[in-house]
């Protein structure tokens, strides 16, 4: 074996021990130990495949973006075991189906690729909901677009799908607020709005990103744009009340989500799979430590 190939071995090798170390010894136990070991032998083999043909430095930076993702993603295991969202026959029937393998070494491919903490958290619980997820449900059958799409958008413009993903989430405790009128209307959400619309105060979006946001099967542009008022009114309207952009205003993100919607949020028309990677997107800004997405996603 030439000097050059013995140097690139070891560049392949070395960080992903590391990392097994740590994670084996230490955070990982049981069922999530289980997953975590067969995620490193298997993330060696395929990084080593992919990147073979490339210089040491671009291997050994690889490897540290990879060994990131990998470590997001079994603290997000052990939190399930540790719910009892997951247990080792699960994790087994998911380790044998190739739907599950294939995603999982398209999400490890990409999060080698970039050393953004912001995309390997986001791959982390798309590959932790989909552990839980049933084999024919919309979440699976999404998760693997959304992967690649994830690899291909940068920052702003996953943030412009969890800006778009915020309208349509709607607040469980919304109905049960008690509301004698506007004022009680305004602070009942107050929090709500505030918490998740603060991160995009100054995001800033234009007609060539909403391109790639189509390029990448993340959204449609519709030729019909809603106000902000059509926009809210099914996730946030109660028998007696309806919270509308006069009220948005008295918030101090307001004026944010008004200019933001009137630009080209209203010109947006979210895919399955751009709604599933901003509503992970919102919940990360949120620090939400990972996505509960309800029944009609999981199918479980």
């Amino acid at each position: 074996m030439t000097r050059e190939a013995n140097t690139l071995k070891r560049a392949m090798d070395s960080v992903p021990m590391i990392i097994a170390g740590h994670l084996i010894g230490g955070v990982a136990s049981g069922a999530s130990k289980q997953f975590t070991e067969s995620v490193i032998q298997q993330g060696k083999q395929w990084i080593a495949s992919r990147f073979q043909d490339h210089q040491v430095k671009a291997v050994e930076k690889a490897n540290r973006n990879a060994n990131d993702f990998v470590e997001r993603l079994a603290l997000k295991i052990h939190r399930l075991e540790e719910a009892r969202e997951v247990d080792s026959a699960l994790i087994n029937r998911a380790l044998e189906e190739p739907n599950f393998g294939a995603l999982l070494q398209s999400a490890l491919i990409g999060s080698a690729q970039t050393e953004s903490q912001e995309k390997h958290e986001l791959l982390a619980t798309l590959i932790s909901c989909r552990l839980t997820a049933a084999n024919e449900s919309l979440l699976t059958a999404t998760s693997q677009i959304a992967t690649n799409a994830i690899s291909h958008c940068s920052l702003k413009h996953l943030q412009f799908l969890g800006f778009c993903a915020s309208f349509c989430i709607k607040w469980s405790g919304f109905l049960n607020l008690e509301i004698g009128d506007e004022t009680g209307l305004i602070d009942g959400c107050r929090n709500w709005f505030e918490t998740r619309f603060a991160p995009y105060k100054t995001l800033t979006f234009s007609q060539i990103d909403l391109l790639h946001l189509e390029s990448v099967s993340c959204a449609g542009i519709n030729q019909f744009t809603p106000s902000v008022n059509a926009a809210m009114a099914d996730a946030w309207t109660t028998e007696k009340w309806q919270l509308r952009e006069s009220h948005l205003r008295n918030y101090e993100v307001g004026e944010c989500i008004i200019r933001l919607w009137n630009s080209f949020g209203k010109m947006t028309r979210l895919t399955s799979v751009g709604f599933l990677i901003g509503w992970m997107v919102s919940d990360q800004l949120c620090g939400a430590d990972s996505t509960k997405f309800t029944k009609e996603w999981t199918g479980a």
